[in-house]
């Protein structure tokens, strides 16, 4: 591409003011480093497998890794396996950059207690904003 006249100088870069991010990691467990150097200012997180314990660990992990995200939301944590410290295949989370608070809504407890939706609000530099992470019902492990 060539810019001629003034956009040859097209003025300074300017910086998304926030950026979010998802991903399915197959489990959370181990992959902290790899999470924690993800740049974005909120990463919605499904199949984190994440259990009461784990949920700690990972809080420690990232903040030993000194990360950019400070903060955790999950959804109900997952029932642990019977083979390991990781959970069921469900699990759901936020990591954010920015303060950030769960949705008070009226959950039906077995919705809420499946791990598989979590609604979160997140404090940008513009404003409050919402969403939800959520993670179907797979066909299989």
């Amino acid at each position: 591409m060539f810019r001629i006249g003034e956009a040859s100088v097209p003025g300074p870069e300017v910086a998304p003011t926030w950026s979010i991010g998802i991903c399915n990691p197959s489990g959370l467990q181990a992959k902290h480093h790899i999470v924690g150097g993800i740049k974005s200012t909120v990463l919605a997180v499904s199949e984190t497998h994440l259990t009461k314990g784990s949920k700690r660990n990972l809080q420690s992990s990232l903040r030993a890794m000194q990360s950019d995200f400070k903060h955790v939301l999950t959804g109900a944590p997952v029932s642990p396996r019977t083979t390991s410290d990781a959970g069921s295949w469900a699990g759901v989370a936020y990591l954010s950059t920015v303060p950030c608070r769960t949705m008070a809504t009226p959950w039906p407890p077995d919705l809420y207690e499946s791990g598989r939706l979590q609604f979160g609000s997140f404090f940008t530099a513009a404003s409050w904003v919402s969403g939800a992470v959520l993670y179907g019902y797979p066909e299989g492990k």
